[in-house]
């Protein structure tokens, strides 16, 4: 196959530039099953993924990225791509060790991953659990209500379109305090009919996102600290649902906050439903199904 370049957004030359200053003996950023990313210093608003992801269905996917973009959803669309001949590949280092196959430059979401701020996933008996790993946590309890509800909206778009968000990885959601949150690692439904949510699955879903544990490490001081963040964050979430473009109900949102209590962290008990109502706009149910 010859060399190719898939330029969307930046041109040829914008993208050898950029590939022809990553260093191959630097450090790598993240390292994935299928790709690994450099945040290199060429560019504050961009980063280069070594991956092995680059087809035809990829290019479909960006497509429709790109225009979530321009309608001012917070993705992160893939700008340029190099896949070199593959007689070539030995001329590229990175490329070669490690078995992948293209240079993807994507734009760089800005902020803190959400497993950094709420602790790491795992899924035990369907019930989502972390463990927090610093204070990241009080800089994400510092997102506005209109951060929240922006935050649901795109999510709700996103998977309307036709695109598959990957809720069991927090380090695919950004939080930055003038961006507000951003998601990554978007993918296309495989079998959208199997993959179809309902307004309950989304709801456990996004309470998954921001189910605190308390860190054993954490001091008396920081845990309450942690503790009133981690409730800050819960009611904000539950007034975001109540009052996104296409609210959910009030029976819903509770089933969330009930879920949040059954993990068995006895500060979520002090949440109040009745405050949250009172300082949200709610829909009279029944609501619309915030999936089409």
């Amino acid at each position: 196959m010859e060399k190719r370049y898939y330029s969307p957004v930046l041109s040829q030359q914008e993208i050898d530039k950029i590939i022809s200053e990553l260093d191959p003996s630097g450090p790598m950023t993240k390292v994935g099953i299928d790709k690994i990313c450099y945040y290199n210093n060429f560019d504050n608003d961009k980063v280069l993924l070594v991956s092995n992801l680059f087809n035809e269905e990829f290019e479909y996917v960006n497509d429709k990225l790109l225009d979530l973009k321009a309608h001012g959803i917070n993705v992160c669309p893939t700008l340029g791509a190099f896949i070199p001949h593959a007689n070539k590949l030995n001329k590229h280092k990175l490329l070669d060790v490690y078995g992948r196959k293209a240079f993807i430059i994507q734009q760089k979401a800005n902020g803190i991953q959400l497993d950094n701020a709420c602790g790491r996933t795992s899924v035990h008996d369907e019930i989502w659990l972390t463990t927090a790993s610093n204070n990241s946590l009080e800089i994400l309890a510092g997102a506005t209500l209109p951060q929240y509800k922006k935050f649901i909206n795109d999510m709700l778009t996103i998977l309307n379109s036709g695109i598959e968000i990957d809720f069991k990885r927090k380090s695919n959601f950004f939080y930055d305090p003038n961006d507000g949150f951003t998601i990554i690692d978007l993918t296309n439904k495989k079998n959208p009919e199997e993959n179809k949510f309902n307004n309950y699955t989304f709801i456990k879903q996004v309470f998954g996102l921001i189910c605190y544990r308390p860190s054993a490490k954490r001091g008396t001081y920081e845990f309450e600290q942690s503790r009133e963040s981690a409730l800050m964050i819960a009611e904000k979430m539950a007034n975001a649902l109540l009052d996104c473009d296409k609210p959910f109900t009030k029976k819903e949102v509770g089933e969330g906050i009930d879920l949040l209590k059954s993990y068995g962290f006895d500060f979520y008990e002090k949440i109040s439903m009745n405050k949250i109502i009172n300082n949200a706009k709610t829909k009279q149910e029944p609501s619309e199904p915030a999936f089409i």
